[in-house]
């Protein structure tokens, strides 16, 4: 009779065992009856999020992480050009985004200018055929000035396996095969609009394709966490850094 009672015990806890197995992230949910790519194909939102952005030369920021989420893009538009240390502090909240900009000099002062971004949204869908779309709209007015900027990336995503840093499917490599932008500049009744396009070629470890790691840190059925902490060095000298976090929530079918 104990035998026989040991034997729905031991599958109870080899079903536990194997659903937890699925928590991958560091912020997981303990069990999930769906798998990682059934999770995170899906249509996420930005719901909350505070990063940071900093370049150290006075030149415009180039292909890295910042531009998977067309942040690259908007800090070229709005920075000043003035400090030897360019910094942009995001504050993203209850749908609305507070920047910091901050100026640092080789004689250790600073600047910093503070304002609200008027709308601002990252979308990002990631598909069943591994494909995926990540859309950024920001808009923000001054005056009689209104500035608006578009970037829509596209391209293929997957699942990395484990290393001595992360588990398995912790991380999700994504490979940009297309890029849009689009700038709006409206001052009074007059208007420009400016678009560019590029298409990147190739397939598998192409130096002409922006690869990029997304490390997700929770991935549950309605929430999606990113961990930013990506820093680019050139001539072994510091360039640019975007750490912090960004949470997504799944939007509604």
């Amino acid at each position: 009779m104990k035998k026989t009672a040991l034997f729905p015990l031991m599958a109870i806890i080899l079903v536990v065992f194997s659903l937890s197995s699925c928590k991958k992230g560091e912020e997981d949910p303990f069990i999930s009856l769906r798998s990682r790519k059934a999770r995170l194909t899906a249509t996420w939102n930005l719901k909350e999020g505070q990063w940071t952005q900093t370049t150290y030369d006075n030149k415009k920021v180039g292909e890295n992480l910042g531009s998977l989420f067309g942040l690259n893009h908007f800090m070229n538009q709005i920075r000043k050009n003035k400090g030897d240390t360019y910094s942009v502090i995001y504050t993203y909240t209850n749908g609305k985004l507070h920047i910091t900009e901050r100026d640092t000099y080789d004689d250790g002062t600073t600047e910093e200018t503070n304002y609200d971004i008027d709308e601002f949204q990252i979308t990002m869908v990631f598909n069943n055929d591994y494909t995926f779309r990540i859309n950024t709209y920001a808009k923000y007015s001054d005056d009689n000035y209104t500035r608006e900027n578009w970037e829509v990336n596209r391209g293929t995503w997957s699942f990395l396996q484990k290393n001595e840093k992360a588990k398995n499917k912790e991380r999700v490599l994504l490979e940009l095969a297309s890029k849009y932008t689009k700038d709006k500049y409206s001052y009074g009744n007059y208007s420009h609009i400016e678009e560019d396009s590029t298409l990147y070629e190739g397939s598998g470890i192409d130096i002409n394709k922006p690869m990029y790691i997304l490390d997700l840190t929770r991935l549950a059925s309605k929430e999606l966490k990113i961990k930013l902490d990506y820093k680019k060095t050139e001539m072994d000298k510091d360039y640019y850094e975007l750490t912090g976090y960004m949470q997504f929530e799944k939007q509604k079918k």
